[in-house]
């Protein structure tokens, strides 16, 4: 194989294992009828957090919270999402273990191609 093919297989490889940082955790989101504020685990959702949740109506979001309200979970674009109306919660997280083994492997990639750049391969020998 050569060498271009091996950067573009390392760099197919890092790019297809980025995904793997992330992880999903689910909020606890315990059923009231009706929903409140007090529903949304405050200890567990922070300014800032990127959650993904899905709405009664069926539709799927991902935002990141500017803030959460008596009744509400605001978006940094605004938007707000009333807690009445969220039927699951999941909070995005960086999985930190997946990211230092991501990163120390495609480091050993690097490294990898750019010797294997450097041999010259002589016909005999």
């Amino acid at each position: 194989m050569s060498v271009r093919r091996h950067a573009l297989a390392s760099l197919l490889f890092v790019g297809l294992a980025a995904g793997a940082c992330h992880t999903t955790n689910r909020v606890p989101f315990p059923a009231s009828d009706p929903p409140s504020a007090q529903a949304v685990d405050r200890s567990v959702l922070h300014p800032n957090d990127e959650l993904k949740f899905r709405t009664s109506d069926g539709k799927r979001h991902r935002i990141k919270v500017a803030a959460i309200e008596s009744d509400a979970i605001v978006s940094t674009g605004g938007q707000r999402f009333p807690v009445a109306d969220i039927t699951s919660i999941e909070k995005v997280t960086l999985a930190k273990g997946r990211t230092i083994a991501l990163v120390t492997v495609a480091g050993l990639l690097v490294c990898f191609v750019i010797m294997a750049s450097q041999v010259r391969f002589l016909p005999g020998s």
